[in-house]
C-alpha cells in the first residue's frame, strides 16, 4: 500500500513541477531540486544531489522549441515533411537529457535494466505525450485553459513521476 501512495505523489508531483518548469523558466531549479530531495529520501545517499546540476545541464538544451516544433508537426499536417526523423530526434534529445541521472540512478544502486528501461520511457515518451494532447481525445478541454503544450508538460511529468517511482520502489 506504501508503495501505491509513493507512486500515486510523485506522478502528481512531477506533473506540477514539470508544467512548472514550462511556465517560469525559473521552476526548473525548483524541479531539479525536488528531483535531489526525492532521490535522497529514496536512495538514502547524499551524491544523489548531484541530480540537481545534472537535471539543470540538461533543461540547457531548450526544450520548448521541440515542443513548439512537434505541435506545430501536427496543427499544420504540410509542414510535417520529416515527422518521423522529428520524433526520432526528440528521443534521442531526451535520451541525452536524462542520461546523467539514470546512470546516478545506477550508480546509487538501483537495478542496471530497470534503469536502462526507465531512460527509454523518457525518451520514447515525450513525443508520445505531446502526440496524446493533440489527439481528438482531449479536443473538449480546449475550452479549459489548458492549450496542446501545457497538457503535454503534464503528461511527460506524470511520465517522469512514474519513472522516479518505478525506481525507488521496484
Amino acid at each position: 500500500m506504501k508503495e501505491i501512495g509513493i507512486w500515486i505523489a510523485l506522478i502528481l508531483l512531477f506533473s506540477a513541477c514539470n508544467r512548472g518548469r514550462g511556465t517560469w523558466s525559473w521552476f526548473a531549479h525548483v524541479h531539479g531540486a525536488i528531483l535531489s530531495i526525492v532521490m535522497l529520501i529514496g536512495m538514502g545517499s547524499w551524491a544523489a544531489l548531484f541530480a540537481y546540476p545534472l537535471f539543470i545541464f540538461g533543461e540547457s538544451f531548450g526544450w520548448g522549441t521541440s515542443i513548439g516544433g512537434l505541435l506545430n508537426t501536427f496543427n499544420e499536417p504540410e509542414k510535417a515533411k520529416n515527422d518521423e526523423l522529428y520524433r526520432a530526434m526528440l528521443s534521442n534529445r531526451a535520451c541525452w537529457w536524462w542520461t546523467g541521472i539514470m546512470c546516478l540512478f545506477a550508480w546509487l544502486g538501483s537495478n542496471i535494466i530497470l534503469t536502462f528501461f526507465c531512460l527509454y520511457i523518457l525518451s520514447v515518451g515525450f513525443p508520445i505525450c505531446v502526440e496524446l494532447s493533440v489527439s481528438k481525445l482531449f479536443d473538449r478541454w480546449d475550452r479549459v485553459e489548458l492549450d496542446r503544450w501545457h497538457l503535454s508538460e503534464w503528461f511527460y511529468g506524470a511520465v517522469q513521476g512514474a519513472v522516479f517511482a518505478a525506481l525507488l520502489t521496484i
